[in-house]
């Protein structure tokens, strides 16, 4: 079950920032950098807590399994 709820909040993640990146594209060219940088910001953000949080469920995953090593 916390698997699926990890999983599933992965994919919010990516969606909010690919949602936050179309909203920064939309902006008038005179706020266009300020804009741009924040749009850069949610996407690193928003895809490396995903990328983080996929790691930390597979590593929970294998040591539910017994398949590897606790790290504690």
């Amino acid at each position: 079950m916390l698997q699926i709820v990890i999983g599933m909040g992965c994919v919010y993640l990516v969606l909010k920032a690919i949602a936050i990146t179309q909203a920064g594209l939309a902006v008038r060219p005179e706020n266009g950098r300020r804009a741009n940088f924040y749009s850069v910001a949610a996407m690193i953000i928003g895809i490396g807590g995903a990328a983080l949080f996929m790691g930390l469920m597979l590593d929970h995953s294998e040591v539910v399994a017994g398949i590897g090593t606790a790290p504690y």
